[in-house]
């Protein structure tokens, strides 16, 4: 239901325009001056304001004036009601911003046409404006969906790979060796679907991914590379500092308790700095020494 605020000092034109306006379906709240307008419009929050311009205390103009100053208020539209029909006054008022101007003495039947007519293009400017925020909601899901893992709500492959790429352009726009990145892997993945069911493996799966980027800075990148693999970027980082931030989440999922009392999760690592290479290259890299660190025993990190 669209709001309507009534300023007027005269009790015959608020209860007159108050009865019309509802009569219309709209909801009425009618005030005395232009001081209460000013104390109670942020809480009343109008689709339309009408104002009187002769009123104690503080007349039509200032009031316009105050709401269009402030950026709660500005945009609410003003109606001026008014027994002052000379065109000056009827220019100031649209200099304040008013959408329109009824002149008194006014016939009820062509207030609630005007003030009907008004309120029919804002209400289809207001469902043009949700139907547009619906719209940006949708499309800012369906971009996330494009490039998120749906389990771990991870960046997915292509785009950590994406995002790969783009960090080795920055590093070789500033000719510096500024990134480094890690894989990981579960260790013995296999056998944990294997032995403790799916759901489980999910378990593991989104519980692993959280406690990794809990433990990462903001700046760093993680991406689910695949099944049971996760791709780290941390840009601005040498190799020492990476193997340090590495081991640290080696550490940590060693240590986790899960819903499986005999289950026990373990990740392997390899770490690599970037030093020239194409996205793919780095990443073989990295994965050589992913599988080294498999081979040397697991639940372990090789640099």
């Amino acid at each position: 239901m669209l709001k309507i605020l009534v300023a007027d000092d005269s009790d015959t034109i608020r209860t007159m325009v108050s009865f019309k306006l509802k009569s219309c379906g709209y909801e009425v709240v009618t005030v005395e001056d232009g001081l209460e307008v000013i104390n109670n419009v942020e809480s009343i929050n109008p689709d339309l304001i009408m104002l009187d311009v002769s009123m104690p205390n503080m007349n039509g103009f200032e009031v316009a004036s105050r709401l269009r100053a402030s950026p709660t208020t500005q945009n609410i539209p003003i109606i001026f009601l008014t027994a002052m029909a000379d065109t000056e006054d009827v220019l100031k008022g649209l200099g304040f911003g008013a959408i329109d101007y009824i002149t008194k003495p006014f016939k009820p039947e062509i207030l609630v046409a005007k003030v009907c007519n008004h309120l029919n293009m804002i209400k289809s400017r207001k469902e043009i404006t949700q139907t547009n925020e619906q719209l940006k909601q949708e499309n800012k899901g369906l971009e996330e969906k494009a490039v998120t893992d749906g389990l771990t709500g991870l960046y997915n492959h292509n785009f950590i790979i994406e995002r790969l790429s783009q960090e080795i352009a920055r590093c070789n726009r500033y000719k510096a060796n500024c990134l480094s990145i890690f894989m990981f892997d579960l260790d013995h993945f296999k056998a944990i679907n294997d032995n403790y069911g799916h759901l489980v493996g999910d378990e593991v799966l989104v519980r692993v991914s959280a406690e990794i980027k809990r433990l990462l800075r903001e700046v760093d990148i993680l991406g689910r590379y695949g099944g049971e693999e996760f791709l780290v970027l941390l840009p601005d980082t040498s190799l020492e500092n990476a193997c340090v931030a590495a081991e640290k989440i080696r550490e940590r999922v060693a240590t986790l308790n899960w819903s499986a009392e005999t289950l026990k999760v373990a990740l392997s690592g390899g770490v690599c700095a970037f030093n020239g290479e194409d996205a793919i290259e780095l990443i073989k890299k990295t994965d050589i020494l992913l599988y080294l660190a498999k081979r040397n025993g697991r639940n372990r990190i090789e640099c």
